[in-house]
């Protein structure tokens, strides 16, 4: 004669259907504590990578004007005759010198040929759409980069009362806004100095477009996913 054995009810196991739904209940509360903080915690480590690669972008331009004694030249100048005869004779027409179809990593093209003073041109972590086409003053986005802008004395811009020689009138000589001198008391950030350049990146809003303010800087005190844009200058400083 058979006999069941001590403490099993009717051979029962397992859960009923109310213990698994408040198991599950308890796991959805638990991961909806945690996502917040892992996704400003993503924020965070993106925005310092940024800043990272934003400064090795900036000590190779360096490195690159201490060898050559010159600039890159950016999107705002590659109009110029001084600016175009820089692209073709000076830097050997190395990547693309066409000014409609002109992307930033054709402006960064110098920092890694022939002479690779970085090994390879970063992607800002930040940019929401990395396919969108960069084409000079008109460009919308980037293309997986950060944007190169300068001040440099070599080329003549509308600031210094010397605009021509087949260049754009910027102000400035870049189109930043917010590093333009009338609007520095906006964006609480310093114009850039003669010789001077930047590297700005999109920031967490993922945004560096051509309507909007750029040059606003970012600052996680106004929250992590403030809008503005991480921006490194030649004078060794961040947002600033």
């Amino acid at each position: 004669m058979s006999q069941k054995a001590p403490g099993r009810l009717g051979g029962r196991c397992g859960f009923t259907l109310i213990e698994l739904l408040i198991v599950i209940a308890i796991i959805l509360i638990l991961i909806a504590i945690a996502l917040p903080n892992f996704l400003e915690a993503q924020i965070r480590a993106k925005a310092v990578r940024s800043a990272g690669e934003s400064r090795s972008l900036g000590l190779a331009v360096e490195s690159l004007r201490v060898d050559r004694n010159t600039l890159l030249i950016d999107i705002w100048d590659d109009d110029s005759v001084l600016g175009v005869q820089r692209l073709l004779q000076f830097f050997g027409g190395i990547a693309n010198t066409n000014k409609a179809t002109r992307l930033q990593r054709d402006v960064m093209a110098p920092l890694t040929t022939p002479v690779k003073y970085i090994v390879s041109i970063p992607q800002d972590p930040f940019l929401k759409d990395p396919k969108t086409v960069a084409t000079s003053e008109t460009w919308t986005g980037q293309l997986d980069t950060y944007t190169y802008f300068d001040r440099d004395p070599a080329i003549p811009d509308v600031a210094d009362g010397k605009a021509g020689v087949g260049k754009n009138s910027w102000p400035d000589d870049h189109n930043i806004q917010g590093y333009h001198a009338a609007n520095t008391a906006i964006s609480q950030v310093r114009r850039l100095a003669d010789g001077e350049f930047a590297l700005i990146g999109s920031g967490p809003d993922g945004q560096v477009v051509q309507n909007g303010f750029r040059g606003v800087p970012y600052s996680p005190t106004n929250g992590t996913r403030s809008n503005g844009n991480i921006t490194w200058r030649s004078a060794g400083t961040l947002n600033r």
